[in-house]
């Protein structure tokens, strides 16, 4: 299963979530759309490891970010600016390119285990720390989400690897979640594996056709503040 296919399924995963949330119906749409993050994120461990510009890859993010902002609160509160709601996830997905970047970095600082490992700890905590205070999507769960993929990718066992981490990180997520049913819901999450471990490392498109690669790349990010807005415009018809 190639990284196409990947965000297509993320894609039609998110309209069902997002239709779901608007019909306030969980089953079977928000369900379904469990699965649509947990691939995204697995995406951006795949982008920042073959990625040839990460200064340019980082600001693309903060750049859709911004722009997915007020549609995100048009569609999840109904008002143009809600500095009081979560941050779309974007935002999200910056934060942990960013935290993926400083863990390398700190490689190069200390070359002991035990110091590196308290600098990780550190720069992990942080990062999660910050998700809560600024109230990113997914917070904490999403910054955690994205290292389990990236750390599960250099493992011998990966695919044991991947869905025990992945696992650990949920169920983490559920215990220090507010006592409520939605939390549960969040196990689904668990089914993107199956694509996930599905993926053989090709992009699914010809990587020669530079600006076909460029039109499909920013397609899938304008989708979407796009999707977001469509419905929103739709629902106050």
């Amino acid at each position: 299963m190639s990284a196409l296919t990947l965000k297509i399924i993320a894609c039609i995963a998110m309209l069902l979530d997002h239709i779901g949330y608007t019909l306030k119906i969980t089953y079977p749409y928000r369900i379904i759309g469990r699965i649509a993050f947990p691939i995204y994120a697995f995406l951006l461990t795949e982008g920042y490891h073959h990625t040839k510009d990460f200064k340019r890859y980082l600001k693309r993010l903060f750049l859709f970010a911004l722009v997915s902002e007020i549609p995100f609160n048009l569609f999840s509160k109904g008002k143009l600016i809600d500095i009081s709601s979560s941050k779309n996830i974007f935002f999200t997905l910056s934060l942990s390119l960013l935290l993926l970047y400083w863990l390398d970095e700190s490689k190069k600082i200390y070359e002991d285990k035990p110091r590196l490992i308290l600098l990780s700890t550190i720069l992990v905590s942080l990062f999660c720390l910050t998700a809560e205070l600024i109230n990113v999507d997914y917070g904490f769960y999403g910054i955690l989400t994205v290292l389990c993929f990236r750390y599960m990718k250099h493992c011998r066992r990966k695919n044991l690897a991947t869905i025990t981490g992945h696992t650990v990180v949920i169920f983490s997520y559920i215990l220090l979640s507010q006592n409520n049913s939605w939390a549960f819901v969040q196990l689904y999450a668990l089914f993107a594996l199956v694509p996930i471990l599905l993926y053989n490392g090709k992009k699914g498109h010809n990587p020669t056709n530079r600006t076909m690669n460029k039109i499909i790349q920013y397609a899938f990010y304008a989708y979407y503040p796009l999707h977001m807005l469509i419905i929103y415009l739709f629902t106050s018809l």
